[in-house]
């Protein structure tokens, strides 16, 4: 996560549940709302975790802060993410982006997975 603005308890900042990639697993239903810490950093930190580590976004309580990120992760072509992000993406993003960036964020893979109705993000 690299972040933009400040990332704090208030602005709503990334929660975890310390330890929780030990478990090996996804949390239950009833683990859903484990307590959880505020990951706090500066703007312009970067900040990077465990992708097992049971964590959510935070809620921003401010009426005029903002906190925005940049997110990168890697996923190999044999595990799936948890959410075909780009489906939600705005098409403006999608009709106005360069094609090495929408190469970069998925668009146009060759790989067989990842795909919408058998076709690539494209």
């Amino acid at each position: 996560i690299w972040c933009l603005d400040d990332f704090t308890d208030e602005t709503g900042a990334t929660r975890m549940v310390p330890g929780s990639h030990r478990l090996r697993r996804s949390a239950t239903i009833e683990e859903l709302d484990a307590p959880t810490v505020a990951v706090e950093a500066p703007a312009g930190s970067l900040i990077a975790m465990e992708s097992r580590v049971w964590h959510k976004t935070g809620a921003n309580v401010t009426k005029d802060r903002k906190r925005a990120a940049i997110l990168g992760f890697y996923c190999m072509d044999c595990f799936l993410p948890n959410e075909n992000w780009w489906l939600c993406l705005s098409p403006l993003v999608r009709q106005s982006g360069q094609a090495s960036l929408l190469k970069l964020m998925g668009f146009g893979s060759e790989s067989p997975l990842g795909r919408v109705h058998g076709r690539p993000a494209t």
